[in-house]
């Protein structure tokens, strides 16, 4: 390090001298030197401050490195818990569903066999009788006929007679503008040996066009399915007819028509 003397002037180097060479005197207390030895501690203080700091900072990140890999292993496992909890969820439900199928499998039978056997294994319009035949016979031929209100009209195979009409009202709904609603009462006869259905295809046609059907109401009944030999059921149907209809025809399966007109109506 290059000093200048303080006593005399003189400037020459620390390394290669302990004392001034031109004054002798020494340089201990020298103010450069000083000012070197503060700087120099001022230099290793500050290193050693970046030090530390540096640390901190090393630290600090391996802190949060710590946190990070702490935070991923928590998610992993939570992961792990939904995933195991969603299998098993899915084997419950597929459990459940094969389970439900199976029922409503069993359900349809039981229904399928209670609605041919009424519930207690015999049918309801069928004979108990396992012996009986419940096929239709064809023996008797069918033959189209017509005629008028309160006639028995045989078709052969059964006798269809309309005994009696009266009016009603269309509720639930309204009737159409110009219509009246009718309930209609007919009689249906098996001439067979065997059994027959009576629940046949009906519809009342005024001059030509047909007319709406309604649902009974409430106390009436429609045919029932199967007649047995030799007997006779009743029925009801409803419609609407136009009022100032002048040919009204009351057409039962496809061999019978009844026709009637508004006298006959109660």
């Amino acid at each position: 390090m290059r000093i200048t003397c303080d006593h005399c002037g003189a400037v020459f180097y620390t390394e290669t001298n302990v004392v001034c060479p031109a004054c002798g005197s020494p340089y201990a207390d020298d103010a450069e030197m000083k000012d070197a030895a503060r700087y120099e501690q001022q230099k290793r203080d500050y290193d050693l401050e970046s030090e530390k700091e540096k640390l901190e900072e090393q630290r600090r990140r391996n802190e949060l490195f710590k946190e990070e890999i702490e935070e991923r292993r928590s998610r992993n496992e939570q992961t792990q818990k939904t995933r195991a909890f969603a299998n098993g969820m899915n084997k419950g439900c597929t459990f459940l569903l094969f389970a439900a199928g199976i029922v409503f499998v069993i359900g349809l039978i039981v229904s399928f066999i209670l609605a041919f056997t009424g519930g207690n294994g015999t049918s309801r319009d069928w004979p108990e009788d396992d012996e009986e035949s419940v096929e239709v016979t064809t023996e008797i031929p069918m033959r189209e006929v017509e005629g008028e209100f309160g006639e028995e009209l045989d078709a052969g195979r059964y006798t269809f007679k309309i005994d009696k009409i009266e009016k009603t009202d269309a509720y639930p709904w309204d009737a159409t503008v110009g219509h009246t609603c009718v309930l209609i009462h007919a009689l249906f006869t098996n001439n067979t040996d065997g059994y027959l259905d009576a629940d046949l295809a009906a519809n009342v046609v005024a001059d030509g066009i047909a007319q709406h059907s309604f649902y009974l109401p409430s106390g009436y009944k429609d045919f029932s399915s199967y007649v047995p030999k030799g007997l006779t059921t009743e029925g009801w149907y409803k419609f609407e007819i136009p009022d100032d209809a002048e040919v009204i025809e009351f057409r039962y399966g496809d061999y019978v028509v009844c026709r009637f007109t508004w006298d006959d109506v109660e």
